[in-house]
């Protein structure tokens, strides 16, 4: 179960939208989902304002991190990224080519990013 629902999330985006304040925004530990993520991804896109999102120990899995990468594409004003421990596990093991490419075109555009991301896989022996 998540602690959010995507339209309660979706609510939240749409009055992070009409904000200009929001420079951050911790969602960690709400077990939020695919959904969320792709909510996560329109706020970031049509946000100028937010600088930090912090969205650590969620449920996204690869589908989701995709979406929250998409929305970084052509975006420069998201500085910090936390996505440790958000569902990707060895998925991206499985398929890491197209999530590299849409976080090293994100962080080529910017210059000074912090994006953490780890994987909750063990390293393959």
């Amino acid at each position: 179960n998540e602690y959010f629902s995507g339209d309660a999330i979706e609510k939240l985006c749409l009055t992070i939208l009409e904000n200009d304040a929001v420079r951050l925004l911790d969602l960690s530990q709400n077990k939020l989902g695919v959904d969320a993520a792709c909510h996560i991804s329109r706020l970031i896109q049509i946000s100028c304002c937010l600088r930090e999102l912090r969205l650590s120990e969620n449920h996204f899995g690869p589908s989701g991190v995709a979406a929250i990468a998409e929305g970084l594409t052509d975006k420069d004003s998201i500085r910090v990224l936390d996505l440790e421990h958000t569902g990707v596990g060895e998925q991206v093991l499985i398929q890491p080519r197209l999530f590299a490419m849409i976080l090293l075109s994100y962080i080529s555009s910017v210059g000074r990013h912090r994006i953490r991301c780890r994987s909750e896989t063990q390293p393959l022996s």
